[in-house]
């Protein structure tokens, strides 16, 4: 990941416990992200998914709506081939850039992507409590 800027700092430090990943075209394009250590703590951590215990080719996904109201999914997967770690944020490419920081932070009780660049708050994640664990599909 890229070195934050000033604005950044100040707003990732804003966020409790906020797992960064940098945006690259190939997220935006290939919707292809490898999920880092951050992100898979916070899932572990926070209840929803051990990417440890995911056999390659299983997944869980996440309801969730942007700030406009429109839909999403995030989908964390093993990968089929060599089993790589990886998160999906669908349509993301809508909230944005390439070269953008985003987070993914614990609030509520619900998961929340902020980005972190344009200090905006981007999707919700319907999930009600730590408890609630989405089914996990092939």
């Amino acid at each position: 990941m890229r070195k934050l800027t000033k604005i950044e700092e100040v707003n990732a430090e804003a966020l409790e416990a906020p797992a960064l990943f940098h945006v690259t075209p190939t997220i935006l394009n290939k919707n292809i992200q490898d999920c880092n250590v951050a992100l898979r703590l916070l899932l572990k951590e926070r209840g929803f998914v051990d990417m440890d215990n995911l056999e390659a080719g299983e997944r869980v996904e996440l309801q969730g709506h942007f700030v406009d109201g429109s839909d999403t999914t995030i989908s964390a997967y093993r990968a089929k081939g060599r089993g790589d770690k990886r998160i999906w944020f669908k349509n993301l490419k809508n909230y944005a850039d390439a070269g953008d920081i985003m987070a993914l932070v614990f609030q509520g009780g619900k998961l929340v992507v902020q980005n972190v660049t344009k200090g905006v708050m981007v999707a919700v994640l319907v999930v009600s409590s730590v408890g609630n664990l989405p089914s996990i599909t092939s």
